[in-house]
């Protein structure tokens, strides 16, 4: 279904490229718009999405993210960054959690600006609400010592990255790296952070990862 949605929206999206015939070009390629990041509010009325374009002369992509009703109808960008991300509506559909910069912030829908919930150095992937509507549920890959103490895996990255030893060292061969990035003794843990005044817990301490790693789809 998901899928099926993207495909759509890409093409509603793209439609005025279509109203030219000509032979696609590589120019036309990166004047394609993604669509990515689906969600729907508890009641089904609206979606949120990502959108993505990219600018080819330039070399750089921009993701915002946009909502519409269930129908289409009233499609619009509400996020003004470059790299918007992982939309999530509170279950009441008043407000918008998401990631920027690595971090959570909250989009109230009646108007105004976004604001940052998380200031962790970790960064932190698929934010979920509670249905209380107080919390917010986020993954980060953490050093098992430190959890939610942001002071020390602060502490613990800076002497992997400015030490003098410059080697990795993996006690396990599943995911030691994630593409170009290492893990160096970091594990997945999910937290919950508070949406009033953004303190964060570590719901999964201790050297397992959780959730595990799936290639693709979120946290829920």
């Amino acid at each position: 279904m998901k899928r099926t949605l993207a495909v759509a929206l890409t093409l509603l999206v793209s439609l005025p490229l279509f109203a030219q015939k000509r032979a696609f070009t590589l120019e036309d390629v990166y004047r394609v718009k993604g669509v990515g990041d689906l969600t729907a509010t508890e009641d089904g009325s609206r979606i949120a999405f990502t959108v993505t374009t990219r600018d080819l002369a330039h070399a750089k992509s921009s993701k915002k993210i946009w909502i519409a009703n269930a129908d289409g109808g009233e499609m619009r960008a509400v996020t003004n960054g470059d790299a918007d991300g992982s939309p999530s509506f509170s279950r009441d559909g008043k407000s918008l959690a998401f990631v920027r910069d690595n971090n959570v912030y909250i989009l109230s829908l009646a108007g105004g600006e976004a604001r940052k919930l998380t200031d962790f150095s970790t960064g932190v992937s698929d934010p979920i609400w509670a249905p209380n509507g107080k919390w917010i549920a986020f993954s980060s890959d953490v050093y098992p010592e430190c959890g939610a103490d942001d002071a020390c895996n602060k502490r613990i990255s800076e002497r992997w990255q400015n030490g003098k030893l410059h080697a990795h060292m993996a006690d396990n061969t599943l995911l030691f790296r994630h593409w170009t990035s290492w893990r160096d003794g970091q594990v997945t843990h999910t937290f919950l952070v508070n949406v009033d005044d953004g303190k964060i817990r570590d719901l999964t301490p201790g050297t397992v990862d959780f959730p595990p790693f799936q290639l693709g789809g979120p946290l829920q």
